[in-house]
């Protein structure tokens, strides 16, 4: 194998290596966005929130009852 082809040689693979790695980022660039879109999908999606007690300035917040027996008159 004279020079000419061996060089030949190094750009064809330095060439074919080059195209693999490009491909092979785009593949993990596709498989990283497919994995965050699944991921998004996953979590619950709520666009309102019912608070969980409502407060107002009419409302009996001491439920304790006022008597300790409940048939007695004192």
């Amino acid at each position: 194998m004279d020079n000419t082809q061996f060089e030949d040689f190094c750009k064809n693979l330095a060439d074919a290596i080059n195209c693999f790695c490009e491909t092979f980022r785009n593949l993990l660039e596709t498989l990283r966005s497919t994995i965050r879109k699944i991921k998004r999908a996953k979590e619950i999606k709520v666009s309102w929130h019912a608070p969980v007690k409502i407060v107002k300035s009419s409302q009996v917040l001491n439920r304790k009852p006022r008597f300790i027996v409940a048939r007695s008159n004192c």
